[in-house]
């Protein structure tokens, strides 16, 4: 018999095969049925006819082979209700030809053929193939309804259900191929993506240990040949301490004794700091952790030495921009770390480090502001993909912190938490809040981390936790006017995880 069938289908269930073969050997058949095919082409035509084999394997009946078959050739094509498929009598023709080919004393093997203690009676393959449906088993489920059609003295209603139920597991087996064939598409997106990454990181790394060499080349240059010092006079006509101080100050900074370099610089007024001691002061500072102060140092070198003459990288003010812009995104403060590259490109725009910096610096904000309009629209799967683009962009900057990346775990809690993956969820809140401790934050930031983890400890009916945080915030609130609504707002949430609490206690709820 001659049938038509999508040749996409086709293809892919015969590349599938061949994979397999390639894989793993499968066992040799126990009957095989040849029919012949002939498959459509691109344009619609017919293309050339060939045989497509069903067999029944070991632990396997006819019937199985026959669904297996037919799902593989003309699963999609009784989905789209085409008129080029085998009829359930064909099926059936199929399975008897299986039949036929089995070897004499064949039985078939009881997990199949037996309900229970009994052989299955076809009201019993019924319920049995109804199983396999609501648990998405559609090749098992299609296999029992031939079976169950297979029985001698049916009546028409049951006959007439056990067709539709049949056309529905193709129905299912279509769905399952979409799905499947969607998490493979996911799949190979996830795989560039992870490459994509892998290459930024790397070049971040490199771009991480040239930072270092030319702190360490500076160091020596100046070690060697400390930097000139103007002797010109103030315009009161007193002389700077600069000439005095530099040459203590260098060579402290040389030696690693940043606390002393400091104590030298701190003799020195603002006014009369050169571009050189201002950058000793940021690097000294950023080695020492006093984010605050490194910043500020390296935005004064940034806008004492701004000019239209190229940024070289490795230069003085090029080591500042980094610096201050990785300052800014330890203290979690993006939008800063974004003004000193905006700081070079208003004078250079061609600057590559600068530009590409940030753009992808831009990238990961944008991403965390479209993922919390996602979360307060309620569209979790979205704000989820916004943060995926957000931490893919992330890994492949100069700029990163706990501190920043403290608030896309809030959000990734958030998510998650309203996604009912409690663990993940909480495991992202509690390092946030870990984080944000450790690092000694005040204020709304660290109210933010309690709040968020108490709402994702509430849907996780952890009401002890939910309540030790609302409390956390509440306290964290300062007594005055101007906070009076917020103290009002968490003395609601923290009175309602109170009574859910309470009332989950109930004999009721037990």
């Amino acid at each position: 018999m001659k049938l038509l069938v999508l040749l996409p289908l086709l293809s892919l269930s015969l590349a599938q095969d061949a994979a397999e073969e390639l894989s793993s050997e499968p066992p040799a058949p126990l009957a095989t049925a040849e029919m012949t095919i002939t498959p459509m082409n691109a344009e619609g035509g017919a293309a050339p006819p060939f045989a497509a084999v069903a067999r029944v394997y070991p632990g396997e009946d006819p019937a199985a082979g026959a669904y297996r078959f037919a799902e593989e050739f003309f699963a999609d094509a009784y989905v789209r209700r085409l008129p080029d498929v085998p009829s359930f009598g064909q099926l059936f023709d199929i399975v008897a030809r299986l039949e036929q080919g089995l070897p004499g004393g064949w039985e078939a093997p009881a997990e199949l053929a037996r309900c229970g203690k009994r052989p299955c009676t076809a009201g019993k393959l019924w319920k049995r193939a109804e199983e396999n449906r609501k648990a998405g088993f559609h090749d098992s489920q299609g296999a029992d309804l031939l079976r169950a059609l297979a029985k001698n003295g049916l009546e028409e209603e049951f006959v007439g259900k056990c067709e539709r139920g049949l056309a529905r597991s193709f129905e299912g087996v279509g769905r399952q191929r979409e799905r499947e064939a969607r998490e493979a598409e996911e799949d190979a997106k996830n795989a560039r993506r992870a490459r994509g990454e892998e290459e930024a990181m790397e070049n971040a790394r490199q771009r991480k240990v040239e930072y270092e060499q030319a702190w360490a080349s500076l160091v020596a240059r100046w070690a060697e040949a400390p930097p000139p010092v103007s002797a010109e006079l103030r315009a009161d006509g007193s002389q700077s301490p600069v000439a005095a101080h530099m040459p203590g100050i260098v060579a402290a900074f040389a030696a690693g004794e940043h606390e002393a370099a400091l104590s030298l610089i701190r003799k020195v007024p603002g006014n009369d700091k050169t571009s050189e001691i201002w950058i000793i002061e940021a690097r000294a500072h950023e080695v020492l952790g006093a984010y605050p102060a490194a910043m500020q140092a390296a935005g004064n070198l940034v806008q004492k030495s701004a000019s239209h003459e190229p940024w070289i990288s490795g230069s003085p003010r090029m080591l500042a921009v980094a610096l201050g812009a990785n300052a800014a995104m330890q203290l979690g403060m993006s939008d800063k770390a974004l003004k000193f590259y905006q700081s070079v490109l208003k004078f250079d725009p061609d600057q590559e480090t600068a530009r590409v910096q940030y753009r992808g610096l831009k990238k990961v904000i944008k991403a965390l502001g479209s993922a919390e309009e996602q979360i307060q629209k309620g569209y979790n799967k979205a704000a989820s993909g916004h943060i995926d683009d957000c931490l893919s962009a992330l890994k492949g900057l100069d700029v990163d912190s706990p501190l920043f990346r403290s608030k896309i775990q809030l959000k990734l809690c958030t998510i998650l938490s309203s996604m009912d993956k409690h663990e993940e969820a909480l495991s992202n809140c509690d390092s946030a809040v870990r984080v944000r401790t450790d690092a000694g934050v005040q204020g709304p930031d660290i109210q933010e981390a309690h709040l968020k983890r108490g709402e994702a400890r509430l849907l996780d009916d952890d009401y002890d936790g939910a309540v030790s945080d609302f409390r956390t915030a509440f306290d964290l609130v300062p007594d005055d006017e101007s906070s009076r609504e917020k103290k009002r707002e968490l003395q609601v949430r923290r009175s309602l995880a109170c009574a859910t609490h309470i009332d989950f206690l109930t004999p009721s709820h037990r």
